[in-house]
């Protein structure tokens, strides 16, 4: 679990680094640095970054911790830092729901399944990052930046549509938006304490 976690953290530390020194990023981690420079909600930039190191990244360090036959030997580890990181969006979303009373409205967007939408994206992005790891590992080393591209264009199109919702999601969205805190240290240090 150790050598995941640590591939699964450097992919983030890296991709943060080549967006500061403007070297080629992944088109998902780009896609989140642009974001971060527009007016979005908390929840969109929470989701753009949620986005490029769940579905691209925890796929690409499980695939890189164990190749082949092999994957299957992490799953439960995967599956534990998913459990994880879904326990820490809940908080997060509590956090962001008692400086925004309007981010409970967020909870109802999907109505089939009532479910929190970050909770839902949680449980996709596993899901999507499980398949990929799992693609990943069997390939030969020639085909995997070819494949790696494939998917992060596809998980790029993820990120167009948390910048670009459909428009319940852009109303809820906008109402959100209009009562967060403006100021990005304060939403920083409530969410810290």
């Amino acid at each position: 679990m150790e050598k995941l976690n640590v591939i699964f953290a450097n992919r983030s530390i890296d991709a943060y680094f080549c967006n500061l020194n403007q070297t080629p990023l992944t088109s998902s981690w780009k896609s989140a640095s642009d974001a971060s420079l527009q007016p979005h909600t908390v929840i969109q930039h929470l989701s753009m970054g949620m986005n490029a190191h769940i579905n691209l990244d925890l796929g690409i360090a499980a695939a890189e911790t164990a190749k082949g036959s092999d994957i299957q030997l992490i799953q439960k580890d995967f599956n534990l830092i998913n459990n994880i990181i879904g326990c820490l969006i809940n908080i997060i979303q509590k956090d962001l729901e008692e400086i925004c009373a309007p981010m409970k409205l967020l909870k109802y967007v999907d109505n089939k399944s009532k479910e929190s939408v970050v909770r839902f994206s949680i449980t996709a992005a596993r899901n999507t990052a499980w398949a990929n790891a799992v693609g990943l590992s069997v390939l030969q080393k020639n085909m995997y930046p070819g494949y790696i591209k494939y998917l992060d264009d596809k998980i790029n199109l993820v990120a167009s549509n948390i910048i670009n919702p459909n428009f319940s999601q852009s109303l809820i969205l906008r109402t959100v938006r209009i009562f967060e805190p403006k100021d990005i240290g304060e939403i920083i240090k409530f969410l810290k304490d």
